[in-house]
């Protein structure tokens, strides 16, 4: 198994109801990830800051979602957490 964590700045801080919004909009996306075992999201105290701690099966399972969403501009997260780019 291998842990990973992302944590994206974001533009404008996020409410805890609109991080939990969209934390539960996103969440089905997750669900049908191969290899992934779980996700938490993340959310700094301040709001300034969100993100996902992700358990894996295996690194080539990691792997191949970070290189996937490399391939599309990275958008994929970003566009769901309010930000049309990196």
């Amino acid at each position: 198994m291998i842990t990973t964590l992302v944590q994206i700045k974001l533009l404008e801080p996020f409410s805890i109801d609109k991080a939990q919004e969209i934390f539960a909009s996103t969440a089905p996306k997750y669900r049908k990830i191969q290899g992934l075992i779980r996700k938490y999201y993340l959310l700094s105290e301040d709001g300034e800051t969100a993100g996902g701690v992700y358990l894996w099966e295996s690194r080539k399972a990691a792997d191949h979602l970070y290189t996937d969403i490399q391939m599309i501009g990275k958008n994929l997260f970003c566009r769901s957490m309010g930000r049309n780019h990196l």
